[in-house]
């Protein structure tokens, strides 16, 4: 392979990828868009000829060969990063390099290397301690493994050391073989810890997407409660709308009722609002409009046999004066008979006298 053509970007992508478990965080992380992350993955993936993360369900987890290539990249960015960075004075109190000092056991105070040995059984048994808290509540099987190969690399460590400085105190190449061995043992607990802090990782990864996708399905309920509420509401409005223009229409029908004569329209509501106001108020105006005519029929009723009476008077009245007519004619009938006698009585009268 020519690593003259091979993008060193995509080793920054992949440690942060390993580091992270989620390619959209690792984007956030980098500055760059989710797809062009993912199209490193793709590169990644095609120039290792290995998957590198796959989904499950807890999450993205690395392949066997990336949990290899971790390690290594890191290493590898690391002293990229050193070797671009301007050069510091040496700061022995913020100094995070390793360094190893050998002397002669026979130049150190015996209480001295007591007081060493003590220290280093100390810190064995403290990491032990912090690595079985930091296993213990995660109840991870493969992170309990993990720490579970670590316990007997720090008892073998700090037996290796003890024996390098005994070894020391005899003859000083015994003791550097012996603290060999004991680098040896060192770097198997790099490995094993650099197992320890991926799986770490993979594992608040995994946390992490798991809150991230509660929180989306959180927000997804609170987004259908909110779609739901706003539903019910143009619901309860709809009804509302529906059982205004239900009145409306009734009380049109009522005017129309009225309007056509029928003052039968019963018109009641139990509404509080403008719309009772409307209907009852049409209920007392057809009621009134109701006893308005009742009066108006009894009124004309009255005036009817008032008529009937006048009429019937106006007929005995013509035939008294009727009668009274005839009467009158006869009497001047008997008084132009009288009249008549009595001027052929004068007539009479009148002859005997001459």
């Amino acid at each position: 392979m020519n690593i003259g053509r091979i993008d060193l970007n995509l080793l920054v992508y992949l440690d942060v990828l390993l580091r992270e478990r989620n390619v959209t965080r690792a984007a956030s992380y980098l500055g760059i868009t989710q797809p062009a992350m993912s199209n490193g993955l793709r590169r990644l993936r095609e120039l290792f000829d290995d998957p590198l993360l796959v989904r499950t369900s807890e999450g993205m987890t690395p392949t066997e060969r990336a949990l290899e290539l971790q390690p290594v990249v890191r290493s590898v960015l690391a002293a990229v990063e050193r070797a671009v960075q301007p050069k510091k004075p040496f700061d022995a109190a913020r100094s995070t390099r390793v360094f190893r000092i050998m002397a002669l056991s026979s130049a150190i105070d015996d209480k001295q290397v007591k007081a060493y040995l003590a220290g280093v059984s100390d810190q064995v048994e403290g990491l032990k301690r912090v690595l079985e808290a930091l296993a213990a509540p995660e109840g991870d099987a493969e992170l309990l493994a993990h720490v579970g190969a670590m316990a007997p690399l720090l008892d073998k460590y700090g037996k290796q050391i003890h024996k390098a400085v005994e070894l020391t105190s005899v003859d000083a190449a015994m003791g550097v073989a012996a603290m060999k061995a004991a680098e040896k043992t060192h770097d198997e607990m790099d490995k094993a810890m650099s197992a320890i802090v991926a799986r770490t990782d993979a594992i608040r990864g995994a946390r992490d997407q798991a809150a991230e996708q509660r929180a989306q399905r959180s927000a997804l309920l609170f987004g259908l409660l909110g779609l739901l509420a706003s539903a019910a509401a143009v619901a309860g409005a709809f009804m509302m709308q529906r059982r205004l223009v239900d009145e409306l229409v009734r009380a049109v029908a009522i005017s129309q009722d009225v309007a056509a004569g029928n003052l039968t329209t019963e018109a009641r509501s139990d509404r509080s609002d403008e719309i009772g106001d409307l209907i009852r108020a049409l209920g007392h105006m057809v009621g009134q409009l109701r006893d308005s005519l009742m009066t108006v029929q009894q009124a004309t009723s009255s005036i009817g046999v008032a008529s009937s009476e006048i009429a019937a008077g106006n007929i005995d009245l013509s035939q008294r004066t009727e009668l009274t007519s005839s009467n009158l004619q006869q009497t001047a009938s008997s008084m132009s008979q009288l009249t008549a006698t009595v001027r052929q009585s004068a007539d009479a009268a009148s002859q005997a006298n001459q």
